[in-house]
């Protein structure tokens, strides 16, 4: 079945999404952080050191992640193995990360690995993160 230019425009949209969340992240660029999620959007820690943690709203999930920045030393985001179905308005999606850190001696280290698993909506004319739920690799959901 061949995709029409909308499915083909959705698809790049919601890799774009993915993508620039793990950059603005990764560079502290907190504009752009914000462009990524919708204004209800809602973030879930399902695992880890910050298992339960949950942020409701734009502001409050922008504060949790950029209240990690000022201790974190130098990091980036890998995603990959993205896969995502439409749903309605929006789409449903989940996607695998790596999650590197520069040590003090320059090398890397890898300090997470998980899945993403989240919903996307069109806001603005974009799409962005309505609900992203971070699961870790080797942990109950």
């Amino acid at each position: 079945m061949a995709l029409g230019r909308a499915e083909i425009e959705d698809a790049l949209g919601i890799y774009d999404v993915v993508a620039a969340y793990c950059q603005a992240y990764d560079s502290h660029n907190r504009e752009e952080l914000e462009r990524v999620f919708s204004p209800d959007a809602t973030l879930r820690l399902l695992g880890g050191t910050s298992r339960g943690d949950e942020a409701r709203g734009r502001d409050d999930v922008l504060a949790w992640l950029t209240g990690r920045w000022p201790s974190a030393p130098p990091c980036l985001h890998l995603t990959g193995n993205l896969r995502f179905t439409p749903s309605g308005e929006g789409a449903e999606g989940t996607s695998d990360f790596l999650f590197l850190v520069k040590k003090e001696d320059g090398s890397l280290q890898i300090s997470s690995a998980g899945r993403y698993l989240d919903r996307f909506a069109r806001h603005e004319g974009r799409w962005v993160i309505a609900e992203r739920s971070i699961t870790f690799l080797g942990e109950p959901v």
